[in-house]
């Protein structure tokens, strides 16, 4: 579940924790500015005090010199701070991708169960929000706020009661900034959730486009988007009121500083407090200083943008991960097909009252071939999710080779797991890379053995580009039953110690399955093999056959004892017609 307890301030923070270096330089920098952007109005008021005199020398021209300087050394400290700032974009788009990456293969399963991990991933296109967010909070903001402090200070130096004035202008900003900040965020957050509906929604057309076009959908699909807009709308105008609200707060604040400035100001030089000089000095800083502070509440949006952005990210880095012993399989593999024990097995899903699988035993000795057959809803796409490892959130006992699942580091031990079902997909990128997925201990005779034995090797040969041969996503640009024999393939290309084949085989026509079967379960593979099937050839080719209802095993026997079973006739299909 989500920790929705952290606050996007904190997350953000966290998020800037590993730059700590690089933004003290741009804080550095910061003060550097704001510290030379006192020079403009000092060198103004010296230029004045010298015009006044009316004598035109030296030191007028050393002066506009130093001006110019001290702007030319701002404008190289603004890049300088643009620089690092261009860093740490390319950082935080890196780093989310890894983490993304990272995370994605190893969140638990339960917790996707009400997501729809592609729609999930969109969250990351946020990182494109934080990216251009990030330069204007370190940069604008800092360096707005570098210039109201400085100045404040500065003005405070020619007279007290400056002091006064820049401690209200300090608290009116705070009061409008505090106010409102909270509401600005929610609001943007909720907008946030209504975009990424709106986004889900039409990736939820273009994923079933056939069956909207066919079946005439379109009023639907127009009738829900206008229903999501309309929640986009809403959303978006209640955070554009708090938008107008912060606006509208900046212009009385600039009336009022400007008009007190000028009305003090005035007096002051009357009451000869501080003179020309002064007066025009004063009046560019607390310019400077209203042009910073209309800055600072323009920077808002950027800044709910950007805690937003990390809020939605979060969606995907806070989901839980699976956690494993240390114990690698490779130090309790005996070279041999893989021992399976489970023990009192029972498994609830969440949104089903009944569970799947209900005090479930089941021990799969080493080099075994199983058959499981079995009623709808009988539990076994289940069960299968237990042996290949994907779900362990169950009550009861897992053991591989004997030792329970929680000792087994979770990354080697399914390596070492063959797993053909259809959770399995084909992703964009050659042939090759959909059967190995980058390990680099499968060889180019592994990946000829495994489409050898999905009798695949003649429709490779036939392809201009062979073994690159380039698949687009879910294997849209190849036929139905090659997509099906190429999950073979990565299933055992790898020689797992434990082979788990879902009920995918049965989309074949007849002659080919029933050769792979031969293969498969030939006594010479190194594997364990476990089969979802009602085929009564495929459980005539396995010496062991498991049938299931309602969660529980009723029978553990063999092909030719329970094929010829009367009351579970009906779990047979015997007419396996090609699909």
């Amino acid at each position: 579940m989500v920790n929705s307890q952290i606050h996007p301030l904190r997350r953000f923070f966290r998020l800037l924790k590993p730059d700590r270096k690089e933004i003290s330089y741009i804080y550095l920098y910061a003060v550097m500015i704001g510290l030379l952007a006192l020079v403009a109005p000092l060198g103004v008021q010296a230029i004045i005090n010298i015009i006044a005199g009316g004598t035109l020398n030296a030191s007028l021209v050393l002066l506009v010199m130093v001006v110019a300087g001290a702007t030319v050394l701002v404008g190289v400290l603004k890049v300088m701070q643009y620089v690092v700032a261009e860093a740490l974009q390319r950082r935080v788009f890196t780093r989310a991708a890894l983490e993304f990456a990272y995370r994605l293969p190893r969140i638990k399963l339960e917790a996707l169960q009400e997501h729809y991990p592609p729609e999930l991933v969109n969250r990351f296109f946020d990182t494109l929000t934080i990216q251009k967010g990030l330069p204007k909070i370190l940069l604008d903001l800092s360096g707005a706020v570098m210039q109201i402090l400085f100045g404040l200070i500065l003005v405070s130096l020619y007279n007290p009661f400056f002091a006064l004035f820049g401690l209200v202008l300090c608290l009116l900003l705070f009061l409008v900034i505090r106010a409102i900040a909270p509401r600005g965020l929610q609001t943007s957050l909720t907008e946030s959730k209504y975009k990424y509906k709106v986004a889900g929604w039409l990736e939820d057309i273009a994923r079933t486009n056939n069956t909207f076009k066919l079946a005439g959908g379109e009023r639907l699909t127009m009738r829900k988007t206008n229903t999501l807009l309309t929640g986009y709308l809403d959303a978006r105008a209640s955070h554009f009121r708090v938008l107008l609200f912060h606006y509208g707060g900046l212009i009385v604040i600039q009336a009022l500083i400007t008009s007190s400035f000028l009305l003090l100001g005035g007096w002051l030089v009357i009451e000869n407090q501080i003179n020309i000089g002064q007066f025009v000095a004063a009046e560019i800083v607390i310019l400077s200083i209203v042009s910073s502070a209309e800055k600072l509440i323009f920077t808002l949006d950027v800044v709910y943008d950007t805690l937003t952005g990390i809020e939605k990210l979060s969606s995907v880095t806070d989901l839980p991960l699976e956690r494993g012993g240390d114990l690698r399989f490779e130090t309790i593999d005996t070279g041999e097909g893989m021992s399976v024990d489970l023990t009192d097995i029972t498994f609830n899903y969440i949104t089903n009252g009944r569970p799947a699988l209900q005090n479930l035993n089941l021990s799969l000795k080493a080099n075994d071939r199983v058959c499981i057959a079995g009623y709808n809803r009988s539990g076994r796409s289940t069960l299968v999710k237990l042996l290949t490892g994907l779900r362990f959130d169950c009550e009861g006992m897992i053991n591989f080779n004997g030792v329970p699942v929680g000792n087994l580091e979770m990354e080697s031990l399914r390596r070492n797991i063959g797993d053909y079902s259809p959770d399995e997909s084909i992703f964009p990128g050659s042939l090759n890379d959909n059967i190995c997925l980058g390990h680099p201990d499968v060889k180019f005779q592994d990946i000829k053995w495994a489409l050898e034995l999905s009798n695949l090797s003649n429709w490779v040969s036939e392809q201009e580009d062979g073994y690159e041969f380039e698949l687009v996503a879910e294997g849209q640009n190849v036929p139905k039953s090659v997509r099906v024999r190429l999950l073979l393939a990565r299933a055992i290309v790898r020689k797992p110690r434990l082979l788990v084949l879902g009920s995918l085989l049965e989309q074949l026509e007849p002659s080919i399955r029933m050769k792979i079967i031969k293969e498969l379960t030939d006594k010479k593979q190194p594997w364990t093999l476990v089969i979802v099937s009602n085929d009564p050839v495929v459980a005539e080719a396995c010496n062991r056959v498991l049938v299931m209802r309602k969660g529980r095993i009723l029978h553990d026997d063999t092909a030719e004892f329970l094929c010829n079973l009367p009351e579970i006739a009906e779990v047979w299909n015997h007419s396996n017609p090609p699909r």
